[in-house]
């Protein structure tokens, strides 16, 4: 349903400090229009993790800062999700690159489907789950590209 809601308009703050020859980056999202956002539903261990991690830098003045305190987090990340065939044919249409990178896509509409089958037929990748994996002989065979 709320493909069907208009666009979330953010703004984004990327702001790189440098201390003693370290780098510091502050990042910041100001949402101009909330479009979809308005009816996301945020569960409340999520709302509460947020909470902590939100900063104002809207009434920052940026030429005279001073480091009070300086503390590193530890936290978890998770992995990206594996590819399963439909975002694998998706990907291989649609390539995304970094924003400096122009991508094309592998074959045609016609013929993607193949690849898939013809990487687990020569044990590059293995399906587990309904998700694509590389096989240790695919690891090898990026490591050569």
């Amino acid at each position: 349903m709320l493909a069907f809601v208009l666009v979330c308009e953010m703004e984004t703050l990327k702001v790189t400090l440098s201390v003693s020859g370290n780098d510091f980056i502050v990042r910041a999202n100001h949402i101009l229009e909330p479009g979809w956002k308005k009816y996301q539903r945020i569960s409340k261990s999520q709302n509460e993790e947020n909470e902590d991690t939100i900063q104002e830098i809207e009434n920052i003045n940026w030429s005279n800062l001073v480091f009070k305190h300086v503390s590193a987090l530890e936290k978890k990340t998770k992995p990206p999700k594996y590819y399963n065939e439909a975002l694998f044919l998706a990907f291989m249409e649609n390539p995304k690159g970094s924003e400096d990178q122009k991508l094309k896509g592998i074959g045609t509409a016609a013929t993607r489907h193949t690849f898939i089958s013809k990487l687990k037929k020569l044990k590059f990748i293995k399906e587990m789950r309904k998700n694509l994996i590389v096989t240790n002989e695919g690891n090898s065979l990026l490591k050569l590209i």
